[in-house]
């Protein structure tokens, strides 16, 4: 994963505890995806709702969807991590491709 986040520069450092009074929560949101080249809108809803609450976020990525070119897309996500710091990306696997082989 390491790999993953330095090749495309989503992480600037390790996500430091946001300075404000009251419990600390963290949300894990899985299968962000593309929506014809960029991050799709109920995404960037969740990203917004976390960044005005200053609640970070685990964001886990289906990869094939970082496959090509689409620099929207890629903007998007790192705005998202850079803009506030709240904001962490991980692999959530290829494809989810569901195996029917035994």
């Amino acid at each position: 994963m390491v790999g993953f986040l330095g090749i495309f520069g989503l992480l600037a450092g390790p996500m430091e505890a946001a300075d404000v009074p009251g419990p600390k929560v963290v949300l894990k949101l899985d299968d962000m995806s593309v929506d014809p080249g960029r991050v799709p809108m109920r995404w960037r809803t969740a990203l917004e709702f976390a960044q005005a609450r200053k609640i970070k976020i685990m964001v886990g990525i289906i990869c094939n969807s970082l496959e090509g070119e689409k620099p929207v897309h890629f903007a998007e996500l790192k705005a998202a991590a850079a803009a506030t710091g709240l904001a962490e990306f991980l692999d959530h696997g290829y494809d989810h491709r569901r195996w029917t082989e035994d």
